[in-house]
């Protein structure tokens, strides 16, 4: 069987066995049976353009999160080693860095492992931290008791391994609802979307690659010698096979004939899958299309209204449970003397703020000190009170001497 007639029949074949979406699937996916690992979902990150982007948004505002020091009592304090290292948490990293690759590590792997080094005494647990260092996710175990009680932290390179204690460490997970010790990648349900958008583009590339679109073989009731061939498939290559030729009529001489052997980016609609594939990452993410750089039939109000969802119900409850995790280790917290909070993300909505100031004024249930706090203004003299006209009297009862006037008077 020559090399014309195998590769038609193993196509043949592929087509009786295999659906759309599955020509396009991965070897890698394939031979997972849908699965990722760790190592997985770190390569499509780098890899996948649409993903790298959606992920790469959600750490850098997580990474932006602006850091405020309150004592016990909830007052804004000045604490300089704590502000020095979340500001600063090692020599190699600054805080957008740090935190930054903390939120990265978390999607992408699931779980994200912050080991916490300082001043150490007696047992080797640290007295005061100095510096914080993120451990890279797939070289962390967890180390249980019999009794199913976590002990603590083993952390293995290439030349060594080393256990932390559970204070030593700031764990932070997605929880798999299969197995809750576990940490579940934010793109796991995703890895479809991921290894299509991934499969279109390496197709769409290869294709330009080779001289535009191979969708088919030629096919001579005559025997070719070997010379003959490689004149046919040289004249072939410099007449058609270029990018800029795709899609020019092909004239072909003598018994020949063209066979279609596989499907076109068209008829995958590959633009139109494309899009698909961004909507399901962004459903998966959280990140709007607009922040993608994807403005199609998208309003500055839009826009603007989705970057504050964005912020208000993806990237704040990423924060809140990144300042819950630093306040629950006593060390960072040094003893529960001072705790970590953080300036909200959410910008305010000033036309919001100024209908509820004009409508409570009007009302006269908003003292014009009250309006302008709202908005970060001073107090003036005289603002404490509300402007009422007056017309307006208060209700109740009418004073004695008052009701006796009013009696003279009709008389």
């Amino acid at each position: 069987m020559n090399i014309l007639n195998k590769i038609k029949t193993i196509v043949a074949g592929r087509k009786k066995s295999f659906g759309v979406s599955e020509i396009y699937q991965s070897k890698e996916l394939k031979d997972s049976d849908g699965l990722w690992g760790t190592t997985s979902f770190l390569q499509a990150n780098e890899i996948s353009l649409y993903t790298n982007r959606a992920i790469a948004k959600r750490a850098e505002k997580v990474g932006e999160t602006k850091f405020i020091i309150r004592n016990s009592q909830g007052e804004e304090t000045e604490n300089e080693d704590l502000i020095k290292l979340l500001q600063k948490p090692n020599p190699e990293q600054s805080g957008f860095e740090f935190f930054e690759l903390y939120q990265k590590y978390k999607d992408l792997t699931g779980s994200t492992y912050v080991l916490l080094s300082g001043d150490v005494e007696g047992i080797g647990i640290p007295t005061k931290i100095t510096s914080m260092w993120i451990l890279p996710s797939g070289s962390v175990t967890e180390k249980y008791d019999k009794e199913g009680v976590l002990l603590g932290y083993d952390y293995k390179t290439a030349s060594s391994s080393k256990f932390y204690e559970l204070e030593r460490i700031i764990a932070s997970k997605y929880l798999s609802p299969k197995n809750p010790r576990k940490g579940v990648s934010l793109l796991q349900a995703g890895a479809y979307a991921i290894d299509t958008e991934t499969q279109l583009s390496q197709n769409q590339a290869n294709l330009l690659r080779n001289g535009g679109k191979i969708d088919g073989v030629f096919s001579f009731e005559a025997n070719l010698t070997q010379s003959q061939l490689a004149e046919v498939k040289k004249d072939y290559e410099d007449k058609y096979a270029n990018a800029k030729k795709t899609g020019m009529p092909l004239f072909i001489g003598g018994n020949a004939k063209y066979e279609r052997v596989g499907s076109t980016p068209e008829e995958l609609s590959y633009i139109e899958s494309k899009k698909m594939t961004l909507n399901d990452i962004c459903i998966m993410t959280g990140v709007p299309k607009v922040l993608l750089a994807m403005f199609d039939d998208m309003k500055y109000d839009n826009a603007d209204g989705a970057n504050k969802m964005f912020l208000k119900e993806t990237i704040k409850p990423l924060i809140d449970n990144l300042i819950f995790k630093l306040n629950q280790n006593s060390y960072i917290t040094q003893n529960n003397k001072f705790y970590i909070d953080y300036e909200n993300p959410v910008p305010e909505d000033i036309e919001l703020i100024l209908k509820k100031n004009d409508n409570g004024i009007k009302n006269y249930y908003l003292t014009p000190n009250e309006a302008r706090e709202s908005l970060g203004y001073d107090p003036i003299q005289g603002g404490e009170s509300l402007m009422t006209p007056l017309n307006i009297m208060p209700g109740g009862n009418i004073p004695k001497e008052e009701e006796k006037l009013k009696k003279k008077q009709l008389k």
